[in-house]
C-alpha cells in the first residue's frame, strides 16, 4: 500500500483560510481537520512559519490558535544542520539570479519561504501553498518557482483541490471558491510532484 505524502504548510495557507472560506466562525471544522491530519502524520508546518503567523495582533484569531490549539509539535524545528545546508543553496542560487531585482532577494531573506523549501528538500514532504508560479517575476521571489527550481513538489491551499468545509457529520460542506489551475513542472525538474491533494486530505 502506497504510504501518501505528509505536506508541509506555508504561512499564507493559514493566512487566506481564516481571512476568507475557513475564518474560525464560518467553518471551525476546518482547523479541526487540520489538527487531526498532524495527529495521523499529514500535515504540519515549521517553526520559522509559525513565527510569521504570531505577528499579527495577539487578539486575533489565528494567533490564538497558534498559541493554544496547535500543540508544539505542529511546527517542527528548521534548524537542522541538513535542512540549514539547503537553506544555503537556495540562497546562493537566489542571490546568483539576475531574474531578480536587490530588493526581492532582500525581501526573501526574510521571510520564512526558503527554509520552508529546504526543509521539504531533507525530508520529502510536499509543500501546500497559496502562491502561483510566475517564473517571469523580478520583483518577488515566489515560492512556486523555488520548488520548482529545486524539485520540491507542491500543491494548493485545500479549498482549491475541492475539499469542503468539514461538517462535523462526516461529510464535506464544499465553499464558492474559484478552482485554482494545478501546476506543472518544468522539463528537468529532479523529481515529480505528488499527487493532487485528494478531498478529506487535511
Amino acid at each position: 500500500m502506497t504510504t501518501p505524502p505528509a505536506f508541509v504548510l506555508d504561512a499564507d495557507v493559514f493566512i487566506a483560510a481564516k481571512n476568507a472560506y475557513y475564518a474560525f466562525d464560518i467553518c471551525p471544522g476546518f482547523w479541526g481537520a487540520l489538527l487531526n491530519a498532524h495527529q495521523l502524520g499529514r500535515a504540519w508546518s515549521i517553526d520559522r512559519v509559525r513565527n510569521e503567523l504570531l505577528a499579527g495582533r495577539k487578539e486575533e484569531d489565528l494567533v490564538q490558535w497558534v498559541q493554544n490549539e496547535a500543540p508544539a509539535s505542529f511546527f517542527h524545528d528548521s534548524n537542522a544542520g541538513e535542512v540549514r545546508t539547503a537553506y544555503g543553496e537556495i540562497m546562493l542560487w537566489v542571490q546568483r539570479n539576475p531574474r531578480f531585482l536587490d530588493r526581492a532577494k532582500a525581501k526573501f531573506a526574510t521571510e520564512a519561504d526558503g527554509w520552508l523549501v529546504a526543509y521539504a528538500m531533507v525530508n520529502e514532504t510536499t509543500i501546500v501553498t497559496n502562491e502561483q508560479p510566475r517564473p517571469e517575476s523580478r520583483n518577488r521571489v515566489l515560492l512556486p518557482d523555488v520548488c520548482m527550481q529545486f524539485g520540491v513538489p507542491y500543491r494548493h491551499v485545500p479549498y482549491a483541490s475541492g475539499v469542503g468545509c468539514p461538517t462535523g457529520r462526516g461529510s464535506l460542506r464544499r465553499p464558492r471558491a474559484p478552482t485554482l489551475r494545478q501546476q506543472t513542472e518544468p522539463a528537468g525538474a529532479q523529481r515529480r510532484s505528488a499527487p493532487r491533494l485528494p478531498p478529506g486530505a487535511l
